[in-house]
């Protein structure tokens, strides 16, 4: 790239305060003519017409097309070897297309795979997405459902659904018996119910009593009226009705 030579005008020669006097090429490969030893003036420069790595004032590095310029105490370079003076015929600010430089227009594409959207040629920018799914955004799941979902081969929700919790007794067991309830007043509305070794002062029971009365074959009968002597009472209330029902340890 061609610098600037500030306080410099080029000239044909002779030169002056400031001016710039063309001297001729010069070979950096074998230092033709001497410029380490030579006397030159402010404003002399050369042309490099063979590449080399003399040093001149520190400077190795030198190409063809390359000034080497003294400013008065030092050589300095003026680099033109990078420069450019056009591209593809043409100067200034360059924007190329394919055909500008006999190219074919790219066939290679960026495809969007499967649960991804865009894509498209290469010839400009394409952008690649994560494509939308039939599941809406939502909360799923709470106290009374339990969120079900589809998930497919890349891990995506493609199906998402509450459904309402409803457990049958059928599906239900082994909850086995319930051995001892410590409580007062409760209140059984129905169902049936075997009792064996309570001792409550308040059962209340308001529909659908069913009891199962068994004899031991051991047993000691009190008297014709009351074949067994009782171990104590349980107090129902039936219908507002308190009845006191007899319970035996046999």
């Amino acid at each position: 790239m061609l610098k600037a030579l500030g306080g410099f005008a080029v000239t044909g020669g002779g030169g002056g305060v400031g001016a710039v006097t063309y001297k001729g090429t010069w070979d950096a490969d074998t230092n033709n003519p001497d410029l380490v030893t030579g006397t030159p003036t402010q404003g002399d420069y050369y042309v490099v017409n063979v590449a080399g790595n003399t040093d001149l004032d520190g400077i190795t590095d030198w190409e063809i097309g390359d000034w080497a310029i003294y400013n008065g105490s030092v050589w300095q370079k003026v680099d033109n070897t990078d420069s450019v003076s056009s591209v593809n015929g043409q100067v200034g600010t360059v924007v190329l297309t394919a055909a500008n430089v006999n190219a074919a227009a790219s066939n290679v594409y960026v495809t969007a795979g499967t649960g991804l959207g865009g894509g498209g040629n290469l010839e400009a920018n394409v952008n690649v997405f994560l494509a939308n799914t039939a599941v809406s955004p939502d909360d799923y799941g709470g106290a009374n459902t339990v969120a079900t979902f589809t998930v497919d081969q890349q891990g995506r929700l493609t199906a998402a659904s509450n459904v309402t919790i409803a457990i049958t007794t059928a599906e239900v067991s082994g909850l086995g018996t319930i051995a001892t309830q410590d409580a007062d007043n409760v209140a059984v509305t129905g169902g049936v119910i075997e009792v064996s070794n309570v001792t409550a002062a308040n059962v209340t029971v308001t529909s659908n009593v069913f009891a199962n009365l068994a004899t031991a074959a051991t047993a000691t009968f009190a008297s014709d009226e009351l074949p067994l002597v009782p171990e104590g009472y349980v107090s129902i209330v039936i219908n507002g009705t308190t009845k006191k029902v007899p319970y035996y340890g046999v």
